[in-house]
């Protein structure tokens, strides 16, 4: 997604089980300084790399193998076209809730 002065960076992956992930990537704190945040996410952190990378969503509407996603010019919706004859219109859920719904779908029939 495009950084518009943000503090975070996400990245959508189109998957082949039919599934959409979302992933937030977060600068590193320095050394030394502790990490906080929800413990429950799933987050990979490694020495060598300055982000810690966050599952925050898995969308699994689609039926089949997702072979694109794209986000928008502003990065606050996420596209995703699939083996299914699909593509489905992503937006984070409104109010802070850390979820996505989707907005629209477009059938190829």
């Amino acid at each position: 997604a495009p950084n518009l002065g943000r503090t975070y960076h996400l990245i959508a992956t189109a998957c082949r089980d039919g599934h959409v992930r979302i992933y937030k990537l977060t600068p590193k704190p320095p050394p030394g300084h502790l990490f906080g945040g929800d413990e429950a996410a799933p987050a990979a952190r490694h020495p060598g790399h300055r982000f810690v990378v966050t599952l925050v969503a898995d969308l699994s509407d689609h039926a089949a193998e997702v072979w694109q996603v794209r986000w928008n010019v502003t990065g606050t919706i996420l596209a995703s076209a699939g083996d299914d004859g699909t593509v489905r219109n992503w937006k984070a859920a409104s109010g802070g809730s850390g979820g996505w719904r989707c907005l629209s779908i477009i059938n190829a029939e």
